[in-house]
């Protein structure tokens, strides 16, 4: 049927050539992504430690201690002590 063939060849898809499509980000912008998403991950780790610690110091004036200056441990160091106290007790 000759009315077929017009209806098939206007479905006919154009060949893509992978290498002369443009692509929908460019591979800088993409490297810029990534050290944004980077950078971001890492400012909000230093804020969130910042956080806990001024949590720590005021638990600490709020139970009237006495020696409640910041600590020299980072949040890791006093993590592993207080595992290692927890595991003592048991």
């Amino acid at each position: 049927m000759p009315g077929e063939d017009e209806h098939q060849s206007s479905h006919a898809s154009p060949a893509h050539d992978d290498d002369t499509s443009p692509r929908p980000i460019s591979d800088r912008s993409l490297a810029l992504i990534f050290v944004a998403l980077a950078a971001a991950l890492v400012l909000g780790y230093l804020l969130l430690s910042k956080l806990a610690d001024m949590s720590q110091e005021e638990d600490c004036a709020l139970a009237h201690r006495k020696s409640c200056g910041a600590s020299e441990l980072s949040s890791l160091t006093r993590l592993a002590s207080v595992d290692a106290t927890l595991s003592m007790r048991s």
